[in-house]
């Protein structure tokens, strides 16, 4: 079940931020929730289907070439790929190398959303990527104007995809 504080951002990210980013909830499998994003780690998209059924749809985080393609082949509608830069939202995953990002776009056919350490001042190094959307938390929730840098992000994501 997805708690209150869960429901609050996106009440919040929602009302402030209309039509700039789909908030993806993480959550066990099974759990009731709309979007299911999974490390490639955690369980297998084939797996996780299995547990939640065919409406909901499933995103897997992947770092190369051989996981996106794995993740596709199991399932996955959709793919997180990062760090696509240097983050300090979660420490504990590597820097894309250059153009890793492009391959992972190239060699798959479902939507790529670039994550990690994206903000307004690095996310036009991302236009030619092929990343369909990007995910962004610490530079809408840093702003002291958030629903400026929602704006503002937003003019910068349309040049890129």
């Amino acid at each position: 079940m997805i708690d209150t504080v869960d429901c609050l951002l996106k009440s919040t990210l929602d009302a402030l931020c209309p039509n700039v980013a789909r908030l993806f909830f993480r959550g066990k499998a099974g759990t009731y929730i709309t979007y299911q994003l999974v490390s490639s780690e955690d369980m297998a998209a084939a797996d996780v289907r299995a547990k939640v059924g065919p409406d909901m749809i499933i995103g897997v985080s992947a770092h190369s070439v051989e996981e996106a393609q794995l993740a596709v082949a199991h399932g996955a509608d959709y793919l997180g790929v990062g760090a696509a830069f240097s983050t300090h939202t979660k420490t504990d995953v590597d820097v894309l190398p250059e153009g890793r990002l492009k391959e992972i776009c190239d060699s798959v056919d479902v939507p790529v959303v670039a994550i990690g350490g994206i903000h307004k001042d690095n996310i036009l190094k991302l236009k030619g990527s092929g990343a369909d959307g990007v995910a962004l938390v610490s530079a809408i929730f840093s702003a002291e104007d958030i629903e400026a840098e929602c704006k503002e992000l937003k003019a910068l994501t349309e040049q890129i995809i």
